[in-house]
C-alpha cells in the first residue's frame, strides 16, 4: 500500500484558530420582551421602527418599518443590518422586506439599521436605527446533575447545577448532604464518600432559598476493570481518501491518484483481529470527522461487521472481535471542539471506569496547530489548550482528582512530540506516546500491542510495543525512511520545564544576533511541519547540544540540567535512519514572517513562559 502521510497540508489552510468563547456581560433578567416604537423625522417623513427594544436571549425579535405619509414607503432595495452579529443576527433573507427578524444570541446591546430610498427615489436615501438589548431570562428553577447515580467507597464525584430556563443567571449555590456519616460535600459541589456503603441525598439550594434540587447517590464498593482504552477516531481524508478529488498530493507536492484507502477503518480491523479480549478490558471508539467511511461507500467491504456514519458522530465498543454501536444519538458534532472531546472522555470515565485508562487521538497532527481535523466542519482541530480544557473539564465533571492520573495519551498523528504539549498533558497523564515526524497514514500497528493490553502487561511494555510496532510496520529502524516514535515519562515534565525555562532566561539574543540564532535553530534536526508553515519543529536535544557549542551558550549549568531532564523525560525513542539526529521530543520555533507567532503560540498553549518570550520576540 502506498504510504500516505498523516501531516495535514497546512499550507492550504492557514492557522486554524480555536473556538472563541465570548464572555457575556451581566444583564437584568426579564420574563417577557419589551415592545416600543421609535420614530424619527427624516427629510420631512416620519420613519418608525417598531419592535422589542429588550428581548430575552434565545428568542427572536421582529422589527417593522413604517412611514407617514405611507406613500413614501420603499418597495425594493431595503437593507437590514445588525451592528453586532454575535448579539443579534439577521434571519430574514431578501432585500424587499419591510419587516425583518433577528435571532438574539448573546447578552448585550446591538443597533439594527434599515436603509433604502424614499418611494424608491435614489436621490432621497435614508437610514433609521433601533437599539435592541438582549437580556437574560428570569430564573424559574435549577437542575442538579452528575455523571452517574453511584460512586465507590472513599472516592469523589462532582456535581453541577444548571438554571431553568437555560441562559438565566445562576446565583450562588449552597450544598448539603442528608447523612454526614456517609459523605461530605464541598462548597463547589464535590462529594467525598467514606468507607461505609449506603445512600446519600445531595441537595443544591440557591442562597436566597427560592430554588433547590436534590439527587440520591448510592455509595458502594465498585470493582474497577483493568483497562479502558479510548480512541478518538477522527477520520478526515485518511478515511475518506479525498472523496471529492481525483488527484492528491504527498508531503512534498507530488501528485498521485488516491480514491479512498480507508485507513481509519483499517486500524479498526487491526484491533478486531486480536483475539483473547478479557471481560475487564474495554476498548471504546468515537468516530466522526470524515465525509466518507469506507463501509458506507463503494469500498463497502466492512459493512457486514458494522456501519459507521459520515453524517453524525457515533460511539462504539469492541467486544470479542466485533464492534458494537453504543450511542447513535450524538448528532453531527465537530471532532475539533473541546466539548465533543470532553463529552467522550466523560462517557468513558463514567461508564467504563478502570484501574488504567489510555486515550488515543487519531488523525492528522500539526504540532502547535493541533490534532484531529474534522473535514465535515471546516477542518476544525483540537489545539493544545483545547485538549487541556477538555481533559480538565472531564476530570472536574466526573469528580476525578488530578492526583488520580490517566495512564497514557497517545497521538496516532504527525508532529505531536512537542515539549509544550507534553508538559500540558503531564497534569492528567502518566505517559505520552508521540511522533516527532510525519506519521505514515496507517499509523500505529494495533495488532502488535493490543494483545499486550489484553494480557495486562506493564504500561511501559505496551508503550514500547506501540513504538517498535510502528517503526517495524514501516520498514524497521534500518530503513532509509524518516519515521519516529517515542514515549515520554510525564512524571519528569516539571523537572524538564524548569530546566528549559532556566536555560531560556540565560540565552542572550539581540536584534543584531537574531539572524545568527535563527540559523542555529535551522541547523538542527527539523521535521515536516516547517515544509508547510512559517514555523518549525526542531529536535530539542540536538538544539541544546548545538547551543552549548555556540556563541549563545548560556553555560553548562543550564544546558546540562536540560540534558539530564531530557534523559528522564524521554523514556524510549526509536527512529529510522532517514530521521537523522532525532531524540524523542521537539521544540517550537518560528522561522519566517509567514507565521503569526501570537496565534500559533498562544500563552494558553504552553507553560514554557520564558521560552515563549524568546520565540515571540525573536522568532521571525
Amino acid at each position: 500500500m502506498r504510504k500516505i502521510w498523516k501531516l495535514f497540508p497546512l499550507i492550504l489552510t492557514p492557522l486554524l484558530l480555536s473556538s472563541c468563547n465570548i464572555v457575556s456581560p451581566k444583564a437584568e433578567s426579564v420574563s417577557e420582551d419589551v415592545h416600543s416604537d421609535d420614530t424619527e423625522e427624516i427629510d420631512g417623513v416620519k420613519v418608525t421602527l417598531s419592535g422589542d427594544s429588550k428581548v430575552v436571549s434565545g428568542n427572536k425579535v421582529k422589527l417593522t418599518l413604517s412611514m407617514d405619509p405611507s406613500d413614501q414607503m420603499p418597495s425594493k432595495k431595503i437593507t437590514w443590518k445588525s451592528s453586532d452579529n454575535t448579539i443579534l443576527k439577521k434571519v430574514t433573507t431578501g432585500t424587499t422586506k419591510t419587516a425583518c427578524e433577528f435571532n438574539a444570541l448573546a447578552l448585550g446591546t446591538a443597533t439594527v439599521s434599515v436603509s433604502s430610498y424614499f418611494a424608491n427615489d435614489t436621490s432621497r436615501p435614508f437610514t433609521k436605527t433601533f437599539e435592541v438589548e438582549v437580556v437574560r431570562p428570569e430564573l424559574t428553577g435549577i437542575t442538579i446533575s452528575t455523571s452517574r447515580n453511584n460512586m465507590g467507597l472513599n472516592s469523589t464525584m462532582a456535581f453541577s447545577v444548571s438554571p431553568t430556563p437555560s441562559g438565566a443567571e445562576l446565583p450562588e449555590i449552597n450544598w448539603s448532604v442528608d447523612n454526614t456519616n456517609l459523605a461530605s460535600i464541598s462548597n463547589t459541589g464535590v462529594l467525598t464518600s467514606y468507607s461505609t456503603e449506603g445512600s446519600v441525598v445531595v441537595t443544591a439550594k440557591t442562597v436566597d432559598n427560592k430554588f433547590e434540587a436534590s439527587k440520591t447517590i448510592s455509595i458502594q464498593e465498585i470493582v474497577l476493570d483493568k483497562w479502558t482504552l479510548m480512541i478518538y477516531l477522527c477520520g478526515n481524508d485518511l478515511e475518506s481518501g479525498y472523496a471529492n478529488q481525483t488527484t492528491v498530493y504527498d508531503d512534498y507536492g507530488n501528485a498521485y491518484s488516491w480514491d479512498g484507502v480507508g485507513l481509519a477503518v483499517s486500524d479498526i480491523q487491526e484491533i478486531l483481529s486480536v483475539n483473547g479480549q478479557p471481560d475487564d478490558v474495554n476498548i471504546l471508539i468515537q468516530t466522526g470527522g470524515a465525509s466518507v467511511w469506507t463501509n458506507n461507500s463503494k469500498y463497502g467491504h466492512y459493512s457486514d461487521n458494522y456501519t459507521i456514519s459520515n453524517e453524525r458522530t457515533q460511539r462504539h465498543r469492541v467486544v470479542n472481535n466485533k464492534i458494537v454501536l453504543e450511542d447513535d444519538t450524538l448528532g453531527d458534532q465537530s471532532m475539533g471542539l473541546t466539548s465533543t472531546f470532553q463529552s467522550f472522555l466523560e462517557w468513558g470515565l463514567t461508564d467504563y471506569p478502570a484501574e488504567k485508562t489510555g486515550v488515543i487521538l487519531w488523525n492528522h497532527g500539526g504540532a502547535m496547530q493541533g490534532v484531529c481535523y474534522d473535514e465535515n466542519h471546516g477542518d476544525d482541530s483540537l489545539l493544545t489548550d483545547e485538549v487541556y480544557n477538555a481533559v480538565n473539564g472531564a476530570f472536574e465533571k466526573t469528580g476525578r482528582s488530578k492526583s488520580d492520573k490517566l495512564e497514557f495519551i497517545g497521538y496516532d498523528a504527525c508532529l505531536m512530540a512537542v515539549q509544550d504539549i507534553a508538559i500540558k498533558n503531564s497534569e492528567f497523564f502518566n505517559y505520552m506516546v508521540c511522533s516527532q515526524e510525519s506519521e505514515a497514514g496507517e499509523g500505529y500497528d494495533y495488532e502488535t500491542w493490543i494483545d499486550d493490553l489484553y494480557a495486562d502487561k506493564p504500561t511501559t511494555t505496551i508503550l514500547k510495543a506501540i513504538c517498535d510496532g510502528f517503526i517495524k510496520d514501516n520498514g524497521g529502524v534500518s530503513s532509509s525512511g524518516n519515521q519516529t516514535q517515542s514515549y515520554l515519562d510525564l512524571s519528569y515534565a516539571e523537572e524538564y520545564k524548569n530546566a528549559w525555562n532556566n536555560m531560556a532566561k540565560h540565552i542572550s539574543i539581540t536584534s543584531s544576533t537574531k539572524s545568527s540564532f535563527k540559523s542555529l535553530i535551522k541547523s538542527c534536526q527539523h521535521y515536516a511541519g516547517s515544509s508547510y508553515t512559517g514555523y518549525g519543529t526542531f529536535d530539542a536535544k540536538d538544539f541544546v547540544n548545538e547551543l552549548a557549542d555556540s556563541s549563545f551558550d548560556p553555560g553548562s549549568t543550564y544546558t546540562d540540567a536540560v540534558l539530564t531532564a531530557h534523559s528522564h523525560l524521554v523514556a524510549y525513542e526509536t527512529h529510522q535512519q532517514g530521521a537523522g539526529n532525532s531524540n524523542g521530543i521537539c521544540l517550537f520555533w518560528s522561522v519566517s514572517s509567514y507565521c503569526n507567532k501570537n496565534s500559533y503560540y498562544k500563552s494558553s498553549m504552553t507553560d514554557l513562559t520564558d521560552w515563549r518570550s524568546l520565540v515571540i520576540t525573536y522568532g521571525d
